[in-house]
């Protein structure tokens, strides 16, 4: 803590990052006096706050007052609910949840999914267009990148095609334009939205349209010669100003969130970047993607949060322990966990321990702690970063439970058998 103090002192424009992961509220503002104390002598101090998942500000700034908890409270009262691109099993313990009556949207296979009344299959991120919001607020579009086969279509035009069954018109969007005009018209702080990028109606010079792939692009009819070797003709994008083909215009100066690629005759694809930009180094010359949805009002904050909450309350001697959440980038995610590849490369479910906390114990690295709160042994990782009465629980893993505690109960488990990380329900893949 001290060289963490010393450190954002020393700098001239400290940023102080925190957000929503450990699922802690006091963590926020404690990041938010850190920030007003170091800008309350002279420092041009920053404050970012991001969100565990993607969208999630987009998804905040769409307004709806309905929590988790409220939402699960309405699911056991027989109200039929719509779940999109969700598994409530990542977030809820698995007993108590009947989903029985519900609809999931989804494009993965999910427990939530395999327990739904209908699902209905989603287009993934690369079969549709749509928006996502950062931490910042920056709304930014990206664009389909193939089209899907069968009945997949994106959540929205399921959503879309749900309320018309039922008689509703103020769902009725009949493309991606007139959905982003509804979203932007929703709020003021979603106006922002309608000058994200051009609508489908864009073309550059000679009225084209600007194709998705570059020239050199090749092995059209081989990429389906197992159904015909003659190309048939492609698929008319209505949705966006973007081309299925090599025909078209990349003239390089249309605004930036319609550059599809970046190459250039004589140069190697990014080697090219130069010759879209500005300058050097600087923005696209059409100007670069994304619009802010909420700017800075250019007043200060000087009030600090005084609800310091008390010390938490653990007894190493007893085995009780603060739970942290400890997240895994590659595998500890939805989607990514998904993957045969990179789940050969997750580790197995882990407590990561203070060194003195571990020989309290009796354990060390490898060995297993049961954790009462999940009815489970994790592995032990032995970690002197992490402070003393902490135990950093992993979450997402294959084989993970959901704690809801905020504490937990830990005991050597002379047992336990260590495994190799990955599915634990994985056979074979092919």
């Amino acid at each position: 803590v001290t060289a963490a103090a010393e450190a954002l002192c020393a700098a001239d424009r400290p940023l102080v990052i925190a957000g929503s992961e450990a699922r802690e509220p006091a963590l926020v503002r404690a990041a938010t006096n850190i920030a007003l104390a170091l800008g309350a002598t002279g420092k041009d101090a920053m404050l970012a706050l991001t969100a565990s998942e993607s969208n999630s500000y987009g998804a905040a700034l769409l307004g709806g007052s309905l929590s988790l908890s409220d939402a699960v409270r309405r699911i056991a009262d027989v109200a039929v609910a719509v779940i999109v691109e969700n598994d409530l099993h990542r977030r809820l313990p698995a007993y108590g949840l009947d989903l029985g009556r519900a609809i999931v949207v989804d494009y993965l296979e999910t427990p939530t999914a395999e327990s739904a009344a209908v699902v209905l299959p989603a287009a993934t991120y690369a079969e549709q267009t749509g928006t996502f919001v950062n931490y910042e607020t920056r709304a930014q579009r990206f664009y389909q990148v193939f089209e899907p086969t069968d009945e997949v279509a994106p959540s929205w035009r399921w959503i879309s095609a749900i309320a018309s069954a039922l008689g509703r018109n103020d769902l009725d969007w009949d493309d991606m334009d007139a959905l982003t005009m509804a979203c932007a018209a929703a709020g003021d702080e979603l106006a922002g939205l309608a000058e994200v990028a051009p609508g489908a109606g864009f073309r550059v010079a000679a009225d084209s349209k600007i194709p998705r792939q570059p020239q050199r692009y090749s092995g059209r009819t081989a990429m389906r010669a197992n159904v015909s070797v003659h190309e048939p003709k492609t698929t008319v994008d209505h949705e966006t100003p973007f081309s299925y083909s090599m025909e078209g215009l990349n003239t390089g100066d249309q605004p930036g969130a319609v550059l599809p690629y970046v190459w250039s005759p004589g140069w190697n694809s990014n080697q090219s970047v130069f010759k879209f930009q500005q300058e050097v180094a600087g923005a696209l010359a059409g100007g670069d993607p994304g619009a802010r949805l909420i700017g800075t009002s250019g007043d200060t904050r000087h009030d600090r949060y005084e609800d310091v909450p008390a010390p938490a309350n653990v007894d190493v001697s007893n085995g009780t322990f603060l739970a942290a959440r400890a997240s895994y980038v590659f595998g500890g995610d939805e989607l990514s966990a998904a993957s045969a590849p990179i789940l050969e490369r997750t580790p197995a479910p882990y407590v990561l321990l203070n060194p003195e906390d571990a020989r309290r114990l009796g354990v060390s690295d490898g060995n297993g702690v049961a954790i009462a709160e999940l009815g489970a042994s994790y592995e032990v990782r032995v970690d002197d970063s992490i402070a003393s009465g902490i135990a950093g629980v992993a979450r997402g893993l294959p084989g993970t439970g959901v704690l809801r505690a905020t504490h937990v109960n830990l005991a050597a488990d002379p047992d336990f058998v260590r495994r190799p990380g990955g599915d634990p329900n994985l056979i074979a893949k092919g």
